[in-house]
């Protein structure tokens, strides 16, 4: 489902809702011209099913007559609009499945007419100079793709020149055989646009002659009323719109919108602005005045069916027709809207919820404030189901349902619901007491939304409001996740899956449920907290704002697991990343800022499978000794520094790290002793080489003997004797 970007976690303020519940888009504006287009902006959004969005356009406030489909971009431009009226639009976004939004707030522009081309040389209602003159004209702001030109003695006849079509670019002629003896000349000018042609009529004097008075004409625009006067009388547009004044004379035009309208200004004959406008009638003029309505301030009544059954709900006056999921209509402040249910074949109205209650026709008054109400269907044979609520916690407080039927102020409270029914529990303290939240099918601080198709069981938990903030956590801050009864490791803070708690400072968005596997693991690894990965539960800590760097393991000792989903302030470090048994996901010395006074950290998102999470090391500086240190003393093996790096995200196997230490370890024994047996065998041969030279000192001194003792014999001495041959 399409959620908004900014949607932050536990505690955080909801800018954007869940298809079907709330409105998430704001266009940022309309941009509008007088070539009748109007461009309409808005924000994106985020989600990765996102498949489109769908413009919405009428004429009238909460009415829509046409609908565009924008793809993916987050602007469309609307041609050819409707002319001097305010037009409405809204925008939806849908998803790959088809789910739509509901429709953004309504943004509005009103459309002014084109301002025509005019004839500028010379000026209407003035004498020619002779009997040739060239006309010209301006092309202002209109498309045009030709002109005509025809010059009569009287009106609409062209004995005196017609000139065809004449090209687009060119912006004058001159007109030859004119009359000079002060008769009236009648100019009609036309302009050709999208294929019609339209035309303007002047009137001349020929030369020779004099112009007494000019024409001034009066021309209201805009889906408003109002009336036009001028001063001197004359003009009472209302009923006269055109009166002739003396050459050279000053008229004064007032506006004077009706109660239900606004004048948003003049335009034409030099007049602007929408303060009364003066002008000097030295030939004829046009004058235009623009009233658009001020429609009264509307409220939005938002309708949604529920239950097991079917059928529609329509609105008198009319604005609301639903049949299916929800659906909105607008009304003027005030209003009262009558809503009248229909069930359809085999099935049974059985209630309405919201603004109204009971069976009968809903009547709604709308004020100020816009106004929801929820309609129960059911199938004939209608089939009930127990929701049971408990209030907890050492706080005060109480809970009511939409549709009534529930309301608890302590213990345990039951009520039937039909089936299929939506209900909706609403939250309220007393003075001095917080909600801390809800446990079993809802989580969160939020209204609690249950469609009962079984039996259900709700907590909610009021806690006496802490006064004292939490202190802020000494860093590193190491926290183990386990099981109440766990032991906690050394110099490990201990999180059993608890909700969040302002006197401890950390805590999750709902109840989690800690493990403890009991296998030969480190504590740190045998423990763990989960949560199914289409139930995301987020932790967060009170901190100061500021960068920090988190550390994390993700795994089971006794069983594979995942696909595990990690998120770290709206970062993705994880995406549906699998373990084996004995295998972890390790992330080291990510970097997140937190900017809110508090460190989120969500796991799961989507789908099958569940996310793990061990524990988790929060640090202000990265420091992937420590870090390193700390995975090697859970792990067993100093390997792990050979596979991990800052800010990175890996996966581990404990028992592989150890296998590869015992391997390393065998080769570097059999290389000390390779080293040893090298080392005897060169101190064997350097024995066998010191022996061989003693043995040759030991002849050469019994030679040398054996020399000495023949001479001092007298004798002689032979090589022969000498080696005993």
């Amino acid at each position: 489902m399409l959620r908004d970007p900014a949607c932050s976690t536990f505690r955080k303020i909801l800018v954007a809702s869940v298809f079907g519940v709330g409105v998430f888009l704001i266009p940022h504006g309309v941009q509008s011209a007088t070539s009748n287009s109007a461009t309409i902006q808005w924000a994106a959004n985020q989600e990765s099913d996102l498949a489109g969005y769908r413009v919405y356009h009428g004429t009238t406030a909460g009415n829509y007559s046409s609908s565009q489909d924008a793809g993916t971009t987050t602007t469309y431009q609307y041609a050819n609009l409707e002319s001097n009226k305010t037009h409405y639009f809204s925008v939806t976004a849908y998803d790959s499945s088809g789910n739509e939004s509901n429709p953004s707030p309504e943004v509005n522009t009103f459309i002014q007419a084109a301002v025509p081309p005019t004839l500028t040389s010379p000026k209407p209602n003035t004498t020619l100079e002779g009997a040739t003159t060239t006309f010209t004209w301006t092309p202002n702001e209109t498309a045009v793709s030709a002109y005509w030109l025809e010059v009569g003695s009287a009106a609409d006849v062209d004995e005196l020149y017609d000139s065809g079509s004449i090209a687009a670019s060119v912006l004058s002629r001159s007109v030859s055989g004119l009359p000079t003896d002060g008769r009236a000349v009648f100019v009609r000018f036309g302009w050709l646009v999208n294929g019609k042609w339209e035309t303007s009529r002047v009137e001349f004097t020929a030369a020779g002659g004099s112009i007494s008075s000019f024409p001034l004409t009066i021309t209201k625009s805009g889906d408003g009323s109002g009336t036009i006067t001028s001063n001197p009388i004359g003009l009472n547009c209302g009923s006269t719109c055109m009166a002739s004044f003396s050459t050279d004379s000053l008229v004064t035009l007032s506006a004077n919108a009706a109660s239900d309208s606004n004048f948003s200004g003049w335009s034409g004959g030099g007049c602007s602005g929408t303060s009364s406008c003066t002008l000097t009638l030295s030939s004829s003029a046009s004058v235009s005045a623009n009233f658009v309505s001020s429609p009264p301030a509307s409220s939005s009544l938002s309708v949604t069916l529920a239950g097991g059954g079917s059928g529609t709900v329509s609105s008198s006056p009319a604005g609301v027709t639903c049949s299916n999921g929800a659906c909105s209509g607008t009304f003027p402040q005030g209003s009262s809207v009558t809503l009248t249910a229909t069930p359809n074949t085999g099935n049974m109205f059985s209630g309405w919820g919201g603004a109204c209650s009971g069976t009968s026709s809903c009547v709604v008054a709308l004020s100020t404030s816009s106004a929801s109400v929820s309609a129960a269907f059911a199938t004939s044979q209608t089939v009930s189901h127990l929701l049971s609520l408990s209030l907890t916690g050492d706080g005060k407080g109480s809970v009511t349902s939409s549709p009534s039927g529930l309301t608890c102020s302590g213990g345990t409270c039951t009520a039937s619901f039909p089936q299929g029914t939506t209900v909706t529990l609403t939250p309220a303290t007393q003075t001095g007491n917080v909600f801390q939240g809800w446990n079993g099918v809802c989580s969160g601080t939020s209204n609690c939304v249950v469609t009962l198709t079984s039996a259900q069981i709700v907590t909610a938990v009021f806690n006496l409001e802490n006064l004292n903030p939490p202190p802020m956590p000494d860093l590193p801050f190491l926290v183990n996740f386990q099981t109440p009864f766990s032991q906690v490791p050394t110099n490990f803070k201990k999180d059993d899956g608890s909700v969040f708690d302002a006197t401890r400072g950390y805590g999750w968005n709902k109840l989690l449920k800690g493990t403890e596997q009991n296998s030969t693991a480190d504590q740190t690894l045998d423990t763990f907290v989960s949560t199914e990965n289409r139930n995301p539960g987020t932790w967060e800590i009170t901190i100061d704002n500021g960068i920090y760097y988190v550390s994390m393991v993700l795994g089971d000792p006794k069983k594979p697991q995942g696909p595990h989903w990690v998120e770290a302030e709206g970062l993705q470090l994880a995406k549906q990343v699998k373990t084996s048994k004995g295998e972890y996901l390790t992330i080291v010395d990510y970097p997140v800022e937190v900017q809110d006074g508090s460190l989120s950290i969500k796991i799961g998102n989507s789908g099958q499978g569940q996310t793990v999470l061990n524990y988790l090391i929060i640090n202000s500086a990265p420091n992937i000794l420590q870090s390193t240190q700390n995975l090697a003393a859970s792990f067993g093996t100093p390997l792990i520094t050979s596979v991990t790096i800052s800010g990175g995200v890996t996966k581990v196997n404990p028992t592989m790290l150890a296998q590869q230490d015992n391997g390393k370890k065998e080769q570097e024994k059999l290389a000390e002793a390779q080293k040893i047996q090298e080392q005897e065998a060169a101190a064997v041969a350097q024995a066998r080489v010191k022996k061989q030279k003693e043995h040759e000192m030991e002849t050469l001194n019994e030679i040398k003997e054996k020399i000495v003792s023949k001479r001092n014999s007298g004798g002689t001495v032979s090589l022969r004797s000498l080696f005993g041959k």
